[in-house]
């Protein structure tokens, strides 16, 4: 009898994450490390195939910055526009916005000016562009095991999100059948950034297993957003990389490009020392 128990509790862990393939991979730039996987992915609840990209950042070589609509013209962009028009190599949503299309919908500031006061009740925040060359250049705060206040004088940009992953790593999302595009950020025990993306709709609670399956090291995640507004733009010299979110009554007919979603806030990424 506890050997049955015993090989349950063996085929259901089996089956609790997604098989994945060996990734495609695409070097961006070999100089700085910046890095695109693609990862086949078969889930194990219905055996659909799906896509996960996972782009390697290193924050030592590269500079975050937050662009807000509400703190320049109040005009929404695409991706693709924000990185053209400002002159940036990566651009990404900044997080979930409110009803008025402009104003982060949880806790916000950017460079001392407060976007949004309201610390909401979602337990990340992403925080970056840092005061003190010492600090890391880039840190995912956990709320359910950090003090917000901790780091509030230290970093210049943060947004807050939904986190992803809880104090000890587990997933902290309960199973669903509502499914979007989901775009999240994650960091292992290094810094190592890393910007996660799946255009084919899935529940939050299969993509954090689908992350964790990869073996990544990833420590913490924070969503950043899902559903058609999920953005994902990389233009190098070599290298261009376009996609964004569709909604679940049109998949699985792919869509490339980021021109259906205008966003208001961005976080933008260039090589440090690049001023063009």
């Amino acid at each position: 009898m506890i050997l049955k128990m015993i090989a349950a509790i063996f085929l259901i862990l089996s089956f609790s994450e997604a098989a994945a393939a060996e990734p495609e991979i695409q070097i961006i730039d070999s100089s700085t490390g910046l890095t695109m996987y693609k990862y086949g992915i078969t889930s194990p609840r219905d055996s659909s195939k799906n896509d996960l990209y996972v782009l390697k950042i290193d924050p030592d070589r590269y500079e975050f910055r937050f662009l807000a609509a509400v703190e320049l013209d109040s005009v929404s962009r695409t991706a693709s526009r924000w990185c053209s028009e400002f002159g940036y190599e990566l651009c990404f949503n900044a997080g979930m916005y409110a009803a008025d299309n402009l104003t982060p919908l949880g806790y916000s500031k950017n460079n001392g000016r407060i976007l949004n006061p309201r610390i909401n009740y979602h337990k990340a925040v992403l925080a970056f562009n840092p005061a003190d060359d010492g600090l890391a250049p880039l840190r995912i705060i956990n709320r359910g095991c950090e003090e917000l206040d901790s780091f509030e004088n230290k970093y210049n940009s943060m947004v807050q999100s939904v986190r992803m992953l809880g104090c000890a790593g587990g997933n902290v999302w309960n199973q669903s059948e509502e499914k979007h595009s989901i775009l999240a950020m994650a960091t292992d025990n290094s810094g190592m950034v890393f910007l996660l993306f799946s255009q084919a709709p899935i529940s939050g609670y299969d993509f954090i297993n689908n992350i964790k399956a990869l073996k990544l090291g990833i420590q913490q995640m924070i969503y950043l957003e899902g559903g058609v507004p999920a953005s994902l733009y990389i233009k190098t010299n070599n290298y261009s990389f376009d996609i964004s979110g569709v909604a679940v009554e049109l998949w699985p007919l792919r869509i490339s490009g980021s021109g259906f979603a205008k966003l208001p806030n961005i976080i933008a990424v260039r090589k440090k020392g690049d001023r063009r």
